[in-house]
């Protein structure tokens, strides 16, 4: 649990996305290496926008975690940093990226949870490859987290 805090803090002092995963019986997360400052992106649909990214299973290093498949890694998350001038940054809403990313690692065999946090909401959200399945506060989430 700290080790979410710490990078969740990590994400609001640099505006970069952090995450990280953690291995059924792990005691502890492995952090993700700390993803790039907002970029300015257009769609291939002419729309704009900034955004910001992390690479899922990225050692700190830069290297990739070693995985057969995904099956055995519990839970993964990251963090949405919220830019004061970026209207829409810092929101729990996962992106189409982020739905995206989750076909892929269902179909690497994962099957445990991944959420997002958003830094301006102050929420968590819980999802899969197609839907969101719940939101809770940050606040919520910490607590239910230090109980258990």
């Amino acid at each position: 649990m700290e080790v979410v805090i710490s990078s969740v803090n990590q994400t609001d002092e640099t505006g970069r996305e952090n995450g990280g995963h953690s291995i059924f019986g792990d005691k502890s997360i492995s952090f993700w290496k700390e993803g790039g400052t907002f970029q300015k992106f257009t769609s291939k649909d002419g729309d704009s926008g900034y955004r910001a990214t992390v690479s899922q299973f990225k050692k700190t290093n830069g290297d990739i975690y070693v995985l057969r498949d995904y099956s055995a890694v519990e839970f993964h998350y990251h963090i949405h940093p919220c830019i004061s001038q970026i209207r829409k940054s810092g929101l729990a809403n996962p992106s189409d990226t982020d739905f995206s990313t989750m076909g892929d690692n269902y179909t690497n065999k994962f099957r445990g949870t991944a959420f997002v946090i958003g830094l301006r909401s102050n929420k968590v959200q819980f999802y899969g490859d197609k839907k969101s399945y719940i939101t809770i506060s940050y606040e919520v989430y910490k607590k239910i987290r230090l109980e258990n």
